[in-house]
């Protein structure tokens, strides 16, 4: 561990760690260099690239939590780690599913070290082979990356959830606040014509789709809560899913309509082909193992908390640039026409 005794600049501190960590794991690292730094809201990673004096190398992440709370930076650190690490052993003998392994921890300094999972990351390949007309070779592999998304998901919602401590609350009321806490803020800073009227509608909507809800509302699993296309990497036919930041538990729906809403939102964009998305919809669905999924009431009623989540962010032209506002007018306007549709 660091010597608390002396100040040190924070490059001795990545050395110290990696020293630490080398020691801890038996590894007998000849040097390092640091590839590339990201800078985050509440943390710094750094991409260091180890070198072994048998010649061979891997890539390392470095995190430093910067939260300007420093009586939570040891907790957010611990829980990252532990966090990090449960996943990793529930997913340790999986040939085809993983997550991100973790190396080391320094709560002290706020240092988390996880190995480089290799891939591609999916939203970077299907922007790169996806758009306008794809190759039938390109279509294979991301129907087969889709699939397997699918079935990656089944998989962790598969694990037995063993603490209540982050549960999230399954019941009309508790998703009614949520979405109409993002209504309020459309009607009351957006002018896209989202109204009280349509406020109502939504609202019936689910609620009349809640009626039909059944004993799903009872299945209860651990939530990954940003299963998004960036969080995916694709490598050898293995999904490696990224940023597990809580061990919280909700309804099975929520992350399944997460991932499915970004598919969606993909077949916004004018470049991609809306009957290739609807493939990767059902592909996405088959690998999970249920292709009919979509009619049931409660993925219908969490798509919906998706879309409003979505609408609001996407109506809030001030913040974006030119491009970005351009491009969001289009995607306020398609949603707004299917909202309409919808309910």
């Amino acid at each position: 561990m660091i010597d608390k005794t002396k100040k040190l600049d924070f490059s001795e501190k990545i050395k110290i760690a990696i020293d630490d960590m080398a020691a801890q794991k038996g590894y007998d690292i000849s040097g390092y260099k640091i590839l590339d730094v990201l800078k985050r809201p509440m943390s710094i990673v750094y991409k260091i690239k180890l070198t072994f004096h048998k010649s061979d190398s891997f890539i390392i992440y470095l995190k430093h939590n910067t939260t300007h709370s420093h009586q939570n930076k040891p907790q957010l650190s611990e829980r990252d780690h532990e966090t990090t690490l449960f996943w990793w052993e529930k997913f340790e003998k999986s040939d085809k599913y993983n997550v991100v392994e973790p190396l080391y921890i320094d709560s002290i300094e706020h240092i988390l070290i996880s190995k480089e999972s290799k891939g591609y990351d999916i939203s970077v390949y299907l922007t790169k082979t996806a758009q306008m007309f794809p190759s039938p070779r390109a279509q294979t592999v991301i129907m087969e990356m889709i699939s397997l998304v699918g079935g990656w998901l089944k998989y962790f919602q598969s694990v037995t959830v063993d603490d209540e401590k982050g549960s999230e609350e399954i019941s009309l009321e508790f998703i009614n606040q949520y979405i109409n806490q993002r209504m309020d803020r459309i009607i009351e800073k957006t002018k896209i014509g989202f109204d009280e009227s349509m406020r109502n509608r939504v609202n019936t909507y689910i609620s009349d789709l809640w009626q039909k809800v059944g004993d799903e509302r009872n299945l209860r699993c651990y939530l990954h809560s940003d299963l998004s296309l960036s969080n995916v990497l694709y490598n050898d036919n293995k999904i490696t899913v990224l940023d597990f930041t809580k061990r919280l538990s909700g309804s099975p729906y929520k992350d399944l309509t997460r991932f499915y809403h970004q598919l969606t939102i993909l077949g916004l964009k004018p470049t991609f082909q809306t009957k290739f998305i609807r493939y990767l919809e059902s592909e996405f669905l088959r690998g999970y193992g249920n292709p009919r999924i979509m009619d049931e009431p409660l993925f219908k009623i969490y798509l919906m908390t998706h879309i409003i989540n979505h609408l609001g962010k996407s109506a809030r032209y001030w913040e974006q640039s030119f491009l970005s506002g351009l491009y969001n007018r289009w995607v306020v306007y398609k949603t707004m026409k299917k909202l309409k549709t919808l309910v």
